[in-house]
C-alpha cells in the first residue's frame, strides 16, 4: 500500500470462527490496505462510536450488535455471511454445501472409494 494512503476500515462482526475463512478475510484486508476493527467479533465489545467504510457480518448473539449492523448496513458496503439476514439488506455469501458435497463424491469415487460420508 502506498504511503500517506488511508486505510478502509471495515468491522467484521461474525457469530461463529472458521479459522479459514478469518484468514480469507485477513489476507484480503491486508492486500486491500483495509484496517480490521474485530473486537466486535473477537471479544463482544459494541463498537459504539465506530465510523467506518464498510461491514462484514453475520448473525451476532448479542440484540444492541445486531441493532447496531441494523443502523449501519445502509450507510456502507455490508457483507452477509450465511443465511440468516436478520433484517438487513445487504450482498450476501453463503455456503453451497450440496455442491461441495458433490465434488467431495466425485473425487472419491474417482480415488476408487465406494464408501464415504459427506459431513458440513
Amino acid at each position: 500500500m502506498p504511503s500517506g494512503r488511508i486505510k478502509r476500515r471495515v468491522l467484521i462482526a461474525l457469530r461463529w470462527t472458521n479459522p479459514r475463512m478469518l484468514r480469507a478475510i485477513g489476507q484480503y484486508a491486508r492486500e486491500a490496505g483495509w484496517h480490521l476493527e474485530t473486537r466486535p467479533f473477537f471479544n463482544e465489545t459494541m463498537p459504539f462510536r465506530w465510523r467506518g467504510e464498510g461491514l462484514i457480518v453475520s448473525n451476532p448473539q448479542r440484540d444492541d450488535l445486531r441493532a447496531f449492523i441494523r443502523r449501519q448496513a445502509p450507510l456502507q458496503p455490508t457483507v452477509l455471511i450465511g443465511g440468516n439476514r436478520f433484517g438487513i439488506r445487504a450482498a450476501q455469501v453463503t455456503e453451497d454445501d450440496r455442491r461441495a458435497g458433490q465434488l467431495a463424491a466425485r473425487h472419491f469415487i474417482e480415488q476408487g472409494h465406494r464408501h464415504f460420508v459427506w459431513f458440513t
